[in-house]
């Protein structure tokens, strides 16, 4: 998708839910985020650690994994491309 869609893509009900997912985990997880974003190697060139966090939310989320699934309820989300070519969720 990445190579095809940019974030304008999104279908705007999806992106305020995606916002709500994201902000829903940073309230109930502050103290975590924080440690996370202490405690990362990381490399700048590609983001600062609370992008890391996203992208780690992301994968755990969908089950691929990164050791947030001890903390955080979730659950699934996976997007798709609409026949109107707008990602949605």
């Amino acid at each position: 998708m990445d190579q095809n869609y940019t974030g304008r893509d999104i279908d705007p009900d999806t992106f305020d839910t995606m916002c709500e997912d994201c902000l829903g985990f940073m309230t109930e997880h502050t103290g975590d985020l924080e440690e996370y974003c202490e405690k990362i190697t990381y490399n700048p060139a590609e983001g600062e650690p609370m992008a890391y966090a996203g992208h780690d939310l992301w994968l755990t989320r969908n089950g691929h994994g990164c050791g947030y699934w001890d903390r955080t309820g979730a659950g699934e989300a996976y997007l798709y491309v609409g026949d109107d070519g707008r990602i949605y969720g």
